[in-house]
């Protein structure tokens, strides 16, 4: 599978971009053509192979003209299970990347988070948002989050809608 590759400002040429020798999803960068050399900075997106979970590098691809922007990379992935985990890697290691297009950024992220569907589940006084695989899984998250709160139940949760790939229904 081919990565998506997200430029900023200059693109990498088909002969500049990387072909990995692993699974990677997304390339997110800022890049920088000089005369004979280039800088800017990348976010790679992979999976990890074991356990399936997100993972998440970066790379410095500043080079001379010896080198492409890519030559040198060398994988770190970091395991990340939220989005505040994602935002203090990226803040921290390619903020470059996210001050050109922070929602963009975000948004492929949860994207790759979160699983297919999101359930709006509403009780009497307030709606829960859960991420669940389907309507019995999302009630069950639901009513577990409610009786965490120590709220009497009154009656049946009303799924609302749901938003993932199937888009948005109303049940």
């Amino acid at each position: 599978m081919k990565p998506k590759f997200i430029a900023f400002n200059d693109e990498l040429s088909e002969y500049a971009r990387p072909s990995f020798n692993f699974p990677v999803s997304h390339v997110i960068y800022v890049y920088r053509y000089g005369s004979y050399e280039g800088d800017g900075t990348a976010l790679i997106i992979s999976r990890n192979q074991e356990d399936g979970c997100l993972t998440v590098d970066y790379h410095d691809m500043c080079h001379c003209s010896c080198y492409g922007p890519f030559e040198r990379y060398s994988p770190k992935f970091v395991k990340i299970t939220s989005l505040a985990e994602f935002r203090a890697f990226a803040n921290t290691n390619c903020l470059e990347v996210m001050q050109a297009g922070e929602a963009i950024v975000e948004a492929e992220i949860i994207k790759a988070l979160m699983p297919e569907e999101v359930f709006y589940v509403s009780f009497k006084d307030e709606t829960l948002s859960v991420f669940a695989k389907n309507l019995v899984e999302a009630k069950e998250i639901a009513l577990a989050q409610k009786l965490s709160q120590k709220t009497l139940l009154d009656e049946e949760p009303e799924i609302i809608k749901i938003v993932g790939s199937s888009g948005v229904q109303y049940l």
